[in-house]
C-alpha cells in the first residue's frame, strides 16, 4: 500500500475550528481467486495479484466548547477505483460466464459525495434555561444525526433502457448509480435520580423521516421495487420483485433506562 495524506486544520475562533484534509492511496496485490490446472482440473485459487486505488477530499467545520450547542459538519468528495471489488470477483465472473476485466472501473463503495451532520445539544443540571422567558427542565439533551451520500455504482443488463451493444460488446462495469441516500437519527435523554442512583430516559428515533433509501436495484431496470424489462420498457413490479431486503430500515422508535452504579 501506498498512502499519502495531508490537511490543514485552522482555529477560526476559540470554539470554532476548520479542518482541510486529502488522500491518495493506491494498493497493490489485493486477493482475488484465479483458476489453476492442478492434476488436470482447473480450481480457483486467491492470489495477491488485484489493484486498487482511492482518492479522496473532506471538509470538517466543527464546534466544540462554549455553549450549549456543539457538534460538526463534514463533506467528503472521494472516489475509488479498482479490478474487483470482492475477493471472489473472478470467480464470480467464471460462473456467470462473463469476461474478467481488462481495466479498472468504479468499486462496489465508492460513494462520491458524502455529507454528515452530528449535533449535540446539552443542558446541565446546573443550569436553569428558559425559553421565551419561560422556566424549561434541565439535565437533558438532544443529539442529531444525519448523513446524505450519492448512490453507489451498480452495473446494468443489456435489456437496460437506453443502452444498446454491438455483438460481443461487453457492459461496462458500474457505469450506473442507486439513488442518493438519506437518513436522519434523533436521540433525547434526561438525566434524573432515584432512590440515590442515577437515571437517564431514551428516546431514539432512527430514520425519523421514514426515508426509502435503495440498498439494491434490479439490473435490469435500475429500480428496486421493479425486475420487470419488456423490450427495454419498465413494468410494475410483481409481489415477488418487492424484495424488504431492496431498502434499508425505516423508522425505528426506541426506548430505554440507562441506570449509572
Amino acid at each position: 500500500t501506498v498512502q499519502y495524506s495531508f490537511g490543514v486544520k485552522y482555529a477560526m475562533t476559540e470554539n470554532y475550528s476548520v479542518d482541510f484534509s486529502g488522500y491518495f492511496k493506491d494498493e497493490f496485490d489485493k486477493i482475488n481467486s484465479y483458476p489453476v490446472q492442478i492434476g488436470g482440473l482447473t480450481r480457483q485459487q486467491y492470489r495477491n495479484a488485484d489493484y486498487g486505488r482511492s482518492r479522496g477530499i473532506e471538509v470538517v467545520l466543527d464546534k466544540r466548547g462554549g455553549g450549549y450547542v456543539n457538534g460538526e459538519i463534514s463533506y467528503t468528495y472521494a472516489f475509488a477505483y479498482g479490478k474487483a471489488s470482492q475477493t471472489n470477483q473472478n470467480y464470480l465472473s467464471d460462473f456467470l460466464l462473463s469476461r474478467d476485466p481488462l481495466s479498472e472501473a468504479a468499486l462496489d463503495n465508492d460513494i462520491r459525495h458524502s455529507l454528515k451532520v452530528a449535533l449535540d445539544m446539552y443542558i446541565p443540571n446546573t443550569v436553569k434555561p428558559k425559553l421565551f422567558g419561560i422556566p424549561i427542565a434541565n439535565a437533558w439533551s438532544v443529539s442529531l444525526q444525519a448523513v446524505i451520500e450519492s448512490g453507489k455504482p451498480f452495473t446494468p443488463t443489456s435489456a437496460y433502457p437506453g443502452i444498446a451493444t454491438d455483438v460481443g460488446e461487453s457492459i461496462e462495469r458500474n457505469s450506473l448509480r442507486y439513488p442518493a441516500t438519506a437518513v436522519f437519527d434523533i436521540r433525547f435523554t434526561k438525566e434524573f435520580k432515584f432512590v440515590g442512583l442515577d437515571y437517564s430516559f431514551i428516546l431514539w428515533v432512527k430514520n425519523v423521516f421514514n426515508s426509502q433509501n435503495v440498498v439494491y436495484v434490479y439490473p435490469a431496470t435500475g429500480r428496486a421495487d421493479t425486475q420487470q424489462n419488456v423490450d427495454q420498457v419498465i413494468k410494475g413490479g410483481t409481489p415477488y420483485d418487492s424484495n424488504p431486503a431492496d431498502w434499508d430500515y425505516g423508522r425505528q422508535v426506541i426506548f430505554g433506562i440507562e441506570v449509572s452504579l
